[in-house]
């Protein structure tokens, strides 16, 4: 292995010295890692800043190979690791949310808020049509009892709301009204 003393090398002595491949290097070089005055205008590379410029524009939790790292527990590689663990785990919750998704434990925000919606506009809908529809024969009875049942025996059939009837009431197939209303069991 070369001295990383400042000396001057190819391309190649440098991928050789850093255990990279010589495309590696000119990638390192195209991509802005590796630049003046680590790079020489005669296309030889300084060993000694070569290694500085990747040291410090390298990704903190990789080493080079053959060189030591003089910042061992840099507050930027804890950051780094912080920040990799945070990543691990928010794709962990991706994930799981993509598994309760496809099974079904999930809903999509706007389509629960419209069925909410259409729902709760259904059973006011059914509640307020009690009055027109029960209006003639209220107006000819007497008995509070028997109209507080007729009442009742109304309301709850009015109330009463199947798959079935959501469905109708939102234009969706029946197969999908009920599923919709397995989602909260």
């Amino acid at each position: 292995m070369a001295d990383p003393t400042g000396e001057v090398v190819t391309k190649s002595e440098l991928a050789r010295a850093l255990g990279f491949s010589p495309a590696a290097v000119s990638m390192m070089i195209s991509r802005g890692r590796l630049t003046a005055p680590a790079l020489r205008l005669d296309g030889r590379v300084n060993l000694k800043l070569a290694i500085e410029q990747l040291k410090h524009r390298a990704d903190p939790s990789a080493t080079l190979p053959g060189v030591e790292d003089e910042d061992d527990g840099a507050p930027e590689s804890e950051s780094f690791a912080a920040v990799k663990t945070q990543t691990e785990k928010l794709k962990q919750i991706r994930l799981q949310l993509d598994i309760d998704r496809d099974a079904g434990r999930l809903v999509d925000k706007a389509e629960a808020e419209r069925t909410a919606f259409d729902t709760g506009r259904l059973i006011r809908d059914r509640v307020l049509g009690a009055a027109a529809a029960l209006a003639g024969r209220l107006a000819a009875m007497t008995d509070e009892r028997e109209i507080r049942q007729l009442l009742r025996a109304e309301l709850v059939e009015r109330l009463a709301i199947t798959p079935e009837t959501l469905a109708e009431a939102a234009g969706a197939p029946v197969e999908e009204a009920h599923a919709a209303a397995r989602v909260g069991d």
